[in-house]
């Protein structure tokens, strides 16, 4: 999805706001759930191990 999010943005620089694209559906979804799945276990992970460094 970030493939497409730098098109639409390079488009969007080109046209200007002639140009206008928007995508969904389950891929879409998919690929915002899993960034966000990966940003969340990441941080709960790095509290894990301060916490366990503390105590």
């Amino acid at each position: 999805m970030q493939g497409l999010d730098t098109i639409l943005a390079e488009l969007k620089q080109e046209r200007g706001s002639k140009v206008g694209a928007e995508y969904f559906g389950a891929a879409a979804v998919y690929a915002g759930n899993s960034v966000q799945i990966r940003k969340d276990t990441i941080f709960t992970q790095g509290i894990t191990i301060v916490f366990l460094i503390l105590f």
